[in-house]
């Protein structure tokens, strides 16, 4: 499928897609029926608008994140993460509210029209398409409803990639490494550098993450490297109680762990409910279940997958559906393969499916369905899940058919 017909369609598609959303949730069910949350917006809760940054930057005023939590909420986020919003907390929550999303949607933007710039002979569509991919798309716009730090994971993982692109290996693997030094998951990107046996990069980001992360550890609390570890691990372990061994059945997003609550709820069993040995025998299978699943996707991308776009799209799947919790925001890094997907010449035998796949994967779903005694739970948290998972079985079975041509 040619490019500019590929970009064109998403654009279409997303833009459809967002304002179908706008009409869903605020002129029917707001206005209309008279709901609120969480039938009367597809992003979170308008009171809880950036307290994904609100929250660190008060944990790491007096510069111990680890034994300042805010209201309960354990500082779970790596230590480099704090050390980055650290400079944020001398000027006003406001300011730096501002300044943050600034940056994000800056980056966004500039990262955005790098790939798909300049891909059509119109000045208008090459405006539009970077517009709409850049702003209109639902992982951006909830990421930036919360405020997460996924913004600054994204962009370190954009550089990351360009500068891959670049031939500067050595330069991805310091931004790599960066944003691995905040998040784990981005470490994932890492087998990239051993497919194509670049071992010494490989080696530089893994050495990269592991000094910056203990030198980040290491400066809180006056110094005390132990206590912070130890009270880092303490808070990793507050976490899951709090937001994966719950009862809601939508506190992992689309998470693989998210369909086992689902499960145990459709027979009236809450999580709850089990005891201390059951939640670890739950937790046994699921890791072990993910640990096979992560190993297997690698091995088929080091076997067999030559295709940069459907490498990524593999990592940044099995990224998303299997941690314990795995919230919207993190959709951000998706637009990378995606953008990839569209700088492809090639014909691939799915094309229709990739383009309806990423264009569902871009636009809200977040319909509110009651589950009787559990509340109620987002269709877009398995619709998700069933795209991606969709995108891992046709991109692996799309191999055998091997009728990748150039057009």
């Amino acid at each position: 499928m040619d490019q500019i017909i590929k970009t064109n369609r998403l654009v279409a598609t997303t833009t459809i897609g967002l304002l179908t959303a706008v009409i869903y949730h605020f002129f029917i069910m707001k206005i209309y029926f008279g709901f609120g949350y969480p039938y009367d917006t597809f992003l979170f809760l308008p009171d809880d608008r950036f307290m994904d940054l609100v929250n660190p930057l008060q944990m790491i005023k007096d510069f111990s994140p680890y034994t300042n939590n805010k209201e309960g909420i354990p500082a779970n986020y790596f230590p480099f993460t704090y050390l980055i919003l650290y400079p944020f907390s001398f000027i006003s929550l406001g300011d730096s509210i501002i300044i943050f999303l600034l940056i994000f949607t800056a980056y966004t933007f500039k990262i955005t029209n790098y790939f798909i710039g300049k891909k059509s002979t119109s000045k208008y569509e090459n405006i539009r398409n970077v517009f709409v991919l850049s702003f209109f798309t639902y992982p951006f716009l909830f990421t930036f409803d919360r405020g997460n730090i996924e913004a600054i994971v994204f962009i370190f993982e954009a550089l990351f990639l360009i500068s891959y692109l670049q031939k500067r290996s050595y330069i991805s693997a310091i931004f790599l490494s960066l944003a691995a030094s905040m998040k784990f998951y981005p470490a994932f990107l890492a087998i990239i550098f051993i497919k194509n046996r670049q071992f010494k990069q490989f080696g530089l980001c893994t050495l990269l993450t592991i000094v910056i992360s203990v030198i980040s550890l290491s400066i809180f609390n006056d110094g005390n490297l132990i206590q912070n570890i130890a009270d880092f691990q303490k808070n990793l372990k507050d976490f899951n109680k709090l937001y994966m061994l719950n009862d809601d059945l939508n506190s992992n997003g689309l998470s693989i762990f998210s369909l086992i609550k689902f499960e145990l709820a459709s027979i009236k069993i809450i999580l709850s409910d089990l005891s201390e040995s059951q939640t670890k025998i739950l937790l046994i299978y699921f890791i072990s279940f993910c640990l096979i699943s992560y190993l297997l996707i690698n091995y088929y991308i080091l076997k067999f997958e030559n295709v940069l776009w459907k490498q990524l799209m593999l990592i940044v799947s099995s990224s998303l559906i299997l941690f314990n919790v795995s919230y919207d925001y993190k959709m951000i890094s998706l637009l990378l393969p995606i953008f990839l997907y569209l700088n492809d010449e090639k014909k691939y035998k799915f094309d229709s499916f990739y383009i309806c796949g990423f264009s569902l994967l871009l636009i809200p779903k977040q319909i509110a369905v009651k589950s009787g005694d559990f509340g109620y739970f987002m269709i877009s948290n398995f619709l998700n899940l069933a795209i991606i998972l969709g995108f891992i079985v046709i991109i692996m079975i799309e191999k055998k058919y091997d009728k990748e041509v150039t057009i």
